[in-house]
């Protein structure tokens, strides 16, 4: 298991959308163009579970995507009003999908609810709102994609959290200011299916026999990933009757569903556990968030299996929580997601090394997993399965 390479799909998370974006009408009437080529809107592609489900999206998140192809002098400013959700960030790639600059919700100078993004070519200015674009290439201009990542957005909101997407305004190089609409209907890239049938084959690696849970190689380093983010990961195989336990100590986070606010005495800003098809398109099955996993004294136990082998009895107040297997014609991949660890956390993911297994840093954050009869599991518990 030690050194098996993450897909770059799982770093994607829905960004695969960025890779060709569609060509055509975007809503019937505008065209998804790169802002800075006569784009008749921003924001012309979305991507999340139900509109476009590859790459392994986490079910709690939504990305929009709007390419950009800028001449020297010229730039993008974005409006924006934080959203009432867990997370929000920016994030511009260069054409090959390498982050070239970032601005989450928690950047210096970014603490009230308005907000401005200015994305610009080169060091025309510095300040917390720039995001330098990409390199000017070989054709005298500055391309790449934009993504928009909002995730839990508070009950009773709209996916982008109760507020309009960021507004964009495209500024030339004679600081001449056009207002570029927001599209109407964004939708899903009809090219992502024709994108991951060309991908070479990511999940080459064999199912282990015992699962372990590591960081992956490449993390952070492919396609699309989000800077804000870190993976954990173990691969599982089905057999009827078998189910897999995963059980470690529950990383503290802010609630904001339940009305608490970001929090910087928390240790992560979100954490989730998601099962995937390990397959191409590569699509999510399900994922439980932070505030969806039982707990006990901290512990959680997360059950995973298909419905017919669910166990009788899981008790949430017992800190046990069902996770779908999702299909079983192929192996699944299961993944911890964890965003934004507090400086102070130790334990994070993030200072996993690549390829490192979870439990050398981890400790008891670390998630540990065993592959269990549901028989056992029903008779004595997660403690009769082993440790």
């Amino acid at each position: 298991m030690s050194g098996w390479t993450r897909p770059a799909a799982v770093l994607v998370a829905g960004a695969l959308v960025a890779v060709s974006a569609p060509t055509g009408p975007a809503d019937g009437s505008r065209t998804a163009a790169p802002l800075g080529t006569g784009a008749r809107c921003a924001w012309p592609v979305r991507a999340d579970r139900e509109t476009l489900n590859v790459a392994y999206p986490d079910t709690a998140a939504t990305y929009w995507v709007q390419r950009y192809s800028l001449a020297p002098g010229e730039s993008i400013l974005y409006r924006w009003t934080r959203p009432a959700a867990r997370y929000s960030s920016f994030v511009v790639y260069d054409a090959s999908g390498t982050v070239v600059g970032h601005q989450s919700d928690r950047t210096r100078g970014l603490d009230g609810r308005n907000r401005s993004t200015h994305i610009v070519v080169g060091a025309i200015e510095d300040g917390d709102d720039t995001i330098v674009t990409a390199p000017i290439g070989a054709n005298g201009r500055s391309e790449g994609s934009i993504i928009y990542r909002v995730y839990l957005p508070d009950l009773g909101v709209d996916r982008a959290g109760g507020v309009p997407l960021p507004r964009a305004t495209l500024i030339d190089a004679a600081a001449r200011r056009t207002r570029v609409p927001t599209c109407d209907r964004p939708v899903a890239n009809p090219d992502v299916a024709a994108t991951v049938a060309r991908m070479a084959s990511i999940t080459g690696t064999p199912v282990p026999e015992v699962p372990v849970f590591i960081r992956p190689r490449g993390d952070g380093a492919t396609l699309y990933p989000n800077p804000d983010n870190t993976y954990v990961a173990t691969i599982v195989d089905h057999r009827p009757g078998r189910v897999v336990i995963i059980r470690g100590r529950a990383p503290t986070f802010p609630d904001t569903r339940a009305g608490d606010r970001i929090r910087t005495s928390d240790q992560l800003r979100y954490w989730s556990f998601c099962t995937n098809e390990y397959a191409k398109p590569y699509r999510t099955s399900a994922c439980r968030h932070d505030a969806q996993v039982a707990t006990r004294r901290g512990e959680y136990t997360i059950v995973v299996s298909t419905r017919a082998d669910r166990p009788a009895g899981l008790r949430a107040r017992d800190g046990e929580t069902w996770l779908p297997w999702g299909s079983t014609a192929v192996p699944s991949l299961i993944l911890m997601r964890e965003m934004l660890p507090a400086p102070e956390f130790a334990q994070a993911a993030a200072r996993l090394a690549p390829g490192q297994p979870a439990a050398a840093v981890m400790g008891e954050y670390a998630p540990r997993a065993v592959y269990c009869r549901r028989m056992t599991f029903e008779r004595g518990g997660a403690a009769a399965c082993g440790r």
